[in-house]
């Protein structure tokens, strides 16, 4: 404003054509007249001018930037069974359309791409990521990339593979036949039903006792597998793991298993039986006779010693052979026994078991006498501890029973006495050892009343005679 009015004031009152223009035109005024001056008056300095202050911008905000990207886990921890799935859950934020999620694990000091993952994400952004569990813990993340770079990651979470429990099952029949094999059908499952391929331990327990024995392995594929045992006892059968990395040890229940006998079962009257019992001799390794000849072992001789043989006997160790053979016993099994007898007749004797076993004889037992102690009576074995046992044997120096001073064939091993309980023979004391078998024709398989009985017949085939009625189970060579 100052500016415009000194330019309006300079403007009229120096500039000489405006005055004069405005003296010459004027009316005249009754007033004195005022002469003025004709030059004109030099302009007047003008006064220095200034630049207007420049006037700033006002602020204003920036354009928005763009977010970055981000990804976050809920959890940092997740146990699952091993070699089962793990699921990640997360949030993916200001993702770009052309990036994508993926899984990695940590390897040392460096991240790489862990193999059988997937990322299923959501519109809202939320992802559900499938990772495959190990035996034991494996660290992980999530990564968003985009362009082939890592633009935004997760925190590390771990992923733990925990052993699981499973479930063994067994099948079996519940009978077998002594001898001849049993299928055992075998199957293995974790508690989230996953078929385990492996192998499992078959193991048995004989009735009566308390330790497993392992008797054999069977190899399962898709969790399913068989193989074959031969149960030689009665007892309880299970299946048992030992366990693995991704599945923890198990066992089945057991199931019991009835071994029967492949033979006979002798069966005689209420209360008629021996007066003592023997445990069973042990089972025959096969169905087959498989008798042999030997001399006396030392252990043996030193168990005869002082019993069935003692100083002054007719025979001495280097004479005596001990003849080992499979019978059918009474129970229906085949038990291994033996009997010594003179080396003479040790192969006669191993011919005359042998046809009794082709038969099918029964035999009750084929213990040693000298298991049955010293009897100072017969100067020899307990021969009659031996008969009420109903046991078969051979050799012992000892006196006839009834006949104190006489020497019994048996002294000089040419003689054998088979069951001598159900065939009891007339000695000077009466029947010995019962008195009432010899009134007995059945079981025929066990009672020897006649030349023409089977039993008989084998052993006159083989050169030993047989006293008859005078001593129905004595048979000498």
């Amino acid at each position: 404003m100052r500016r415009f009015l000194v330019i309006l004031l300079t403007t009229v009152l120096v500039t000489p054509t405006a005055a004069a223009r405005a003296s010459t035109t004027a009316e005249p005024s009754p007033s004195p007249t005022v002469t003025t001056t004709s030059e004109p008056s030099p302009d007047p300095t003008p006064e220095p001018t200034t630049e207007p202050d420049p006037v700033e911008p006002e602020p204003t905000d920036p354009p928005p930037s763009t977010p970055s990207p981000t990804v976050t886990l809920d959890v940092t921890s997740v146990r699952v069974w091993a070699r089962t799935t793990a699921s990640l859950a997360g949030q993916v934020a200001d993702a770009s359309p052309t990036s994508a999620l993926q899984v990695t694990r940590r390897s040392g000091d460096r991240w790489t791409a862990l193999a059988g993952t997937s990322v299923v994400v959501g519109s809202d952004g939320r992802f559900t990521a499938k990772v495959p569990a190990a035996a034991g813990r494996t660290t992980v993340r999530v990564e968003l990339v985009d362009a082939g770079a890592v633009v935004a990651s997760s925190a590390p979470a771990d992923v733990v593979g925990a052993a699981a429990p499973s479930t063994a099952r067994i099948a079996m029949p519940k009978a077998v036949t002594d001898y001849r094999k049993a299928k055992v059908a075998a199957s293995w499952r974790t508690v989230d039903g996953r078929a385990v391929s492996a192998r499992l331990a078959v193991e048995f327990r004989r009735s009566g006792t308390r330790t497993w024995v392992r008797s054999g392995t069977v190899t399962l594929r898709a969790g399913k597998g068989s193989t074959y045992v031969k149960p030689r006892y009665d007892g309880r059968w299970r299946v048992r793991s030992f366990g693995t990395s991704t599945v923890l040890p198990t066992h089945s229940s057991s199931v019991y298993v009835d071994n029967r006998p492949p033979g006979s079962v002798v069966r005689l009257p209420k209360g008629s039986g021996p007066r003592i019992r023997l445990a069973a001799q042990p089972r025959a390794a096969r169905v087959s006779a498989d008798a042999t000849v030997s001399r006396i072992p030392t252990a043996m001789w030193r168990s005869m010693r002082g019993r069935s043989w003692h100083a002054g006997c007719p025979v001495g160790r280097d004479q005596l052979r001990v003849v080992r053979v499979s019978y059918w016993a009474f129970d229906g099994y085949v038990r291994r026994g033996e009997i010594v007898v003179h080396a003479q007749h040790a192969r006669a004797a191993a011919a005359v078991f042998t046809d009794l076993f082709r038969m099918r004889a029964p035999i009750r037992s084929m213990y040693r006498v000298d298991r049955f102690g010293w009897n100072s009576a017969l100067r020899g074995a307990d021969d009659y501890a031996s008969m009420r046992a109903d046991n078969t044997s051979g050799f012992n120096c000892r006196q006839v029973v009834g006949r104190p001073g006489t020497r019994s064939p048996h002294a000089y091993g040419n003689s054998i006495d088979i069951n001598p309980w159900e065939n009891p023979f007339a000695s000077g004391y009466g029947w010995t050892p019962n008195s009432t078998w010899q009134r007995r024709i059945t079981p025929a398989a066990i009672t020897y009343r006649g030349a023409n009985d089977p039993v008989v017949a084998v052993l006159r085939r083989h050169g030993f005679r047989w006293l008859g009625f005078a001593d129905l189970h004595h048979f000498q060579r």
